[in-house]
């Protein structure tokens, strides 16, 4: 397979789609490394007066909700691992092309659902790897269909050089414990970024949400308390200087410090100057520019996008130059406190040679302290708004289970819309000749075991002969297996030689 077809199972595509797949896959155990190809490798046959017609297959695979899609950095669908996936339907439909008539499959039908990475291996051959699953990954089709649910995923991607996973499911028929599986059916999902609960995101979350603390509407008591620091020998009271500020800030008996930018510039007017854009604020009347102000930074965002300063929103100058220069010590611990407020929208600076053009100064702080008063209440308002906001964005993320419907509904839909006609097997499919060696291996292993099984379970000797099995209910031909241990082996020696050199 060419290493370019990796490009055709990674879209990057908002759209979710599933895909098909015929691609090799690989599972590599302590002791093993086996491989199969996905493609199709039993077709199934309508008997009609013309000879026979193909069915159109179709595997309809439905969600119980969307994974997560987050456009920044180019993430695309991701999940975490600690989290169950979502719970996936599957839906096995056949069609008759001639009439649009549903058909009742062939029985014995099963779907496994499979994750894996894309590789590319040292002979530059592309396949699939798997990297395994959490869960029962295996379940027959009833009433052509059956649900996936509690799965999660095993590894994470951070564990895979950062490569996103994919979803693999496949229908795999299987008309007597003595037969390999042949696959009818599969398909791919789109790649998924898969993390841990304490990722790089989360934790970008927990810095979004500290930062919107700093800027959470503040009492309006605060702006007239009179603060205090509490020292070893005395109570100093807070002053409106470069030292009262770093005093504000590192003072233990103030538990619950006002960080808000409106705050610091009235309450530390002498060393904070707060300067806005002006090409964001079109300046009014007072009371709307305090809102426009609490909505900016509110929407502010940390994603290191690296803004140049004349086009930030926000710009808290720090002015040192009426200090006393004993207290030029204190700059270093003020930078360290305020660097929180640095982010894609707003910075700190501290005594600026000179400051870009589209900035202006808020002067009138009388004015702004009163009109901070006056839109108490709907700056309240608009924290509710943001908090409902995240917390629906939280819940939107969080895996939701749709209630499963009632199994004697389906049965009954069933009834209703599929005809039960004789649907023929024929198989393996030819064409898929490359990759019988790989099955033969898994279905050597698969048939020696089921070998040792039946033989515990039911006691059988070398010249028993297993019974005729009862006709499929779905009107199948009469499956009759006379076979016995020794013919077994047989079979395995048939499978793993070349046609020509087949035992007759």
């Amino acid at each position: 397979m060419k290493e370019n077809q990796k490009s055709d199972i990674a879209p990057q595509d908002k759209q979710w789609e599933w895909i098909p797949c015929q691609y090799d896959v690989k599972r590599i155990s302590k002791d093993t490394e086996t491989t199969w190809n996905l493609s199709p490798s039993v077709q199934l046959k309508i008997p009609s007066d013309q000879g026979q017609i193909d069915p159109v297959i179709d595997l309809k695979i439905e969600q119980s909700r969307n994974f997560i899609y987050t456009n920044k950095n180019g993430l695309g669908w991701n999940w975490h691992k600690s989290w169950n996936l979502p719970d996936i339907g599957v839906e096995l439909e056949i069609t008759d092309p001639t009439t649009d008539e549903k058909l009742a499959p062939p029985g014995k039908i099963y779907a496994k659902i499979q994750i894996v990475k894309p590789t590319v291996s040292p002979m530059k051959t592309f396949h699939l790897l798997e990297v395994g699953v959490k869960g029962n990954q295996k379940m027959d089709l009833e009433n052509n269909k059956c649900i996936f649910s509690g799965l999660k995923f095993n590894t994470t991607s951070y564990n895979h050089d950062h490569q996103k996973f994919h979803i693999i499911i496949t229908l795999y028929l299987c008309q007597s414990k003595f037969e390999f599986p042949q696959i009818l059916i599969s398909r791919i999902s789109p790649p998924i970024f898969v993390d841990s609960r304490k990722s790089a995101r989360d934790i970008e979350q927990q810095n979004k949400q500290k930062l919107q603390s700093y800027f959470d509407p503040f009492p309006i008591t605060t702006l007239e308390k009179q603060f205090t620091t509490t020292k070893p020998q005395n109570t100093e009271v807070i002053t409106n200087t470069i030292e009262g500020l770093n005093n504000y800030f590192s003072a233990p008996n103030i538990r619950h410090k006002v960080k808000h930018p409106v705050f610091l510039c009235i309450k530390f007017s002498s060393c904070i100057k707060l300067y806005l854009n002006t090409n964001v604020f079109k300046f009014q009347d007072s009371k709307s520019l305090v809102l426009t102000i609490q909505q900016v930074l509110y929407k502010s965002t940390n994603n290191n996008v690296n803004n140049k300063l004349d086009q930030k929103y926000i710009i808290l100058c720090v002015d040192s130059s009426n200090t006393i220069s004993k207290f030029q010590q204190h700059l270093k611990k003020l930078q360290e406190f305020l660097e929180p407020f640095n982010n894609d929208d707003i910075e700190v600076v501290i005594d600026p040679i000179e400051l870009p053009k589209n900035f202006t100064q808020i002067t009138d702080l009388a004015d702004i302290k009163q009109a901070y008063i006056d839109v108490y209440d709907k700056l309240l308002q608009l924290k509710k708004n943001e908090q409902q906001h995240d917390d629906n964005q939280e819940q939107e993320e969080q895996p939701r289970k749709k209630k499963k419907p009632k199994e004697q509904e389906v049965v009954q839909n069933n009834q209703e819309k599929i005809i039960r006609k004789v649907i023929q097997i024929q198989g393996p499919n030819i064409s898929q000749q490359r990759s019988h060696h790989t099955h033969v291996i898994q279905s050597a292993e698969m048939l020696i075991e089921q070998q040792h099984q039946y033989l515990d379970k039911e006691h059988v000797k070398e010249e028993h002969i297993i019974q005729e099995e009862k006709p499929h209910q779905f009107g199948l031909p009469d499956l009759i297996i006379q076979q016995t241990a020794i013919n077994l082996n047989k079979f395995l020696l048939r499978a793993l030689l070349p046609q020509q050199q087949q035992p007759q």
